[in-house]
């Protein structure tokens, strides 16, 4: 039981190494003719030299925002179709049925949890006085 565990979090360690390094393959090309925000050009804004300290700082927001945004919604619409094709194909097995059923609760539970605290987080920081799109929006 503990060799399987083991294997399974081996894995999702490799997994998650190996995209981590491909993170800056998302990055796009810099828009040299106008002053760049973080939302347009992919997840690393600069290259080269004309990277400063604010794009190292603003880099793992992009990250988090990338990931919640990007990776999560469609892993959780796998993770419900799975566990919609468990229950389906459980023939009348209770135990399959509610293995489906858990599943969907806890990827539910999983997904509020996720977002409440990104929203918790992004609440506490602008109340700091951190920047935010809202902030942005009404400044100009």
């Amino acid at each position: 039981m503990l060799k399987i565990k083991t294997k399974g979090l081996f894995i999702i360690l490799t997994l998650f190494f190996l995209f981590l390094f491909a993170l800056p393959a998302f990055g796009g090309e810099p828009d040299y003719t106008s002053e760049s925000t973080v939302s347009e050009g992919g997840i690393v804004t600069c290259s080269g030299f004309d990277c400063t300290l604010d794009d190292l700082f603003a880099l793992p927001g992009r990250v988090i925002d990338f990931v919640l945004f990007n990776i999560i919604p469609p892993l959780a619409i796998f993770g419900f179709i799975w566990a919609g094709v468990i229950m389906m194909t459980s023939q009348g097995d209770p135990a399959k049925f509610s293995q489906g059923k858990t599943a969907i609760i806890a990827i539910a539970v999983g997904l509020i949890i996720i977002y409440l605290s990104w929203a918790l987080v992004k609440l506490f920081i602008e109340t700091l006085g951190g920047k935010s799109w809202v902030t942005e929006f009404f400044s100009e």
